[in-house]
């Protein structure tokens, strides 16, 4: 099994031991590694990635948010993910992202709490997803 962890944004969370802890799911490395260093900077998150839905539900699901990307060459693809993420631990913020909008709108069905298009610029819609959704549960649980 290989490691989740694929870069290093410690220095960028550090310190902070109220933070979202985040699994991305990205088949592109590089994509994965710009998309991981931006979510933890914006949101002071600790990001650990996965470059398919296999080595994700592989290890234990110890994170507050998943982001999973759609398109993968192996036989699990994304929409599949969510639905196991979610049965696997239910308290988990979901959001998934895809470029098709049809298979977008099946995320909700499988189970995560939100969804972006894909556009190139979709780094604004998850920050703003991820803060909204992660506030509302916070508010709860207090």
């Amino acid at each position: 099994m290989r490691s989740a962890r694929e870069i290093d944004v410690s220095a960028v969370t550090r310190g902070r031991e109220d933070r979202l802890r985040i699994c991305l799911v990205h088949s592109g490395r590089v994509a994965r590694e710009v998309l991981a260093r931006a979510l933890a900077t914006r949101l002071g998150a600790e990001v650990d990635t996965c470059c398919c839905c296999e080595d994700v539900l592989a290890q234990p699901l110890n994170y507050d948010a998943f982001v999973v990307y759609n398109n993968f060459r192996r036989r699990m693809n994304g929409i599949r993910c969510v639905a196991e993420i979610r049965t696997r631990k239910p308290s988990a913020l979901i959001v998934g992202v895809s470029t098709a909008p049809g298979t977008a709108r099946r995320f909700p069905q499988a189970g995560a709490d939100a969804y972006v298009l894909r556009s190139g610029n979709e780094v604004k819609e998850l920050v703003e997803i991820l803060r909204r959704e992660e506030g509302k549960r916070r508010k709860t649980t207090q």
